[in-house]
């Protein structure tokens, strides 16, 4: 309705040209509209929801673990392991994130991904042995064509002596 419009609260928080409102001011799950009008005229207007523009905060406690080594030595299999971001609540079933992970070895430039998906383990096959690995991992709404932040990055060290270390102490304890 026309009476419901109310004036921007805050024309210089975000800048010239803007309007910022923040939680103060929005609720989730409402929807909202916003339009650019000067008197009687109207330039532009775009509604949405809160929880269709806010992304979430980057996943957390990345880990990874050793599933299998090949019978030649060359290459190995890990499973990437992290918590969604402690801001979302998912246990609840409020938002359901889905999840990107990115990997990449130290000295390459560009990143290689994986398809998104709800899981927050993933196995990442076929690793190369003496090699060192970055990975990464960012989400989103699974209703959102926008990723939010990637986490922090997680080192995996693939080094021959490691490895075999790790094979030992698994083999010590069945």
């Amino acid at each position: 309705n026309d009476e419901d419009w109310k004036e921007c609260p805050d024309y210089i928080t975000a800048g010239e040209n803007s309007c910022y409102f923040n939680t103060s001011y929005t609720s989730i799950w409402i929807p909202y509209c916003v339009k650019l009008a000067n008197k009687d005229e109207v330039f532009d207007e775009k509604c949405f929801s809160v929880d269709e523009i806010v992304l979430p905060d980057p996943p957390v406690h990345l880990n990874w673990t050793l599933l299998n080594t090949s019978q030649t030595g060359i290459h190995g299999d890990i499973q990437v392991r992290w918590d969604p971001p402690p801001t979302a609540d998912v246990q609840k079933g409020w938002i359901t994130l889905e999840y990107e992970l990115q990997y990449k070895e130290v000295n390459e430039t560009k990143w290689k991904e994986l398809e998104p998906r709800l899981s927050t383990m993933v196995p990442l096959y076929s690793l190369k042995m003496g090699r060192d690995y970055e990975i990464r991992v960012r989400s989103r709404q699974r209703t959102s064509e926008k990723f939010g932040e990637f986490s922090e990055i997680l080192y995996v060290s693939f080094t021959q002596a490691g490895i075999e270390f790790v094979h030992c102490a698994e083999g010590m304890r069945t």
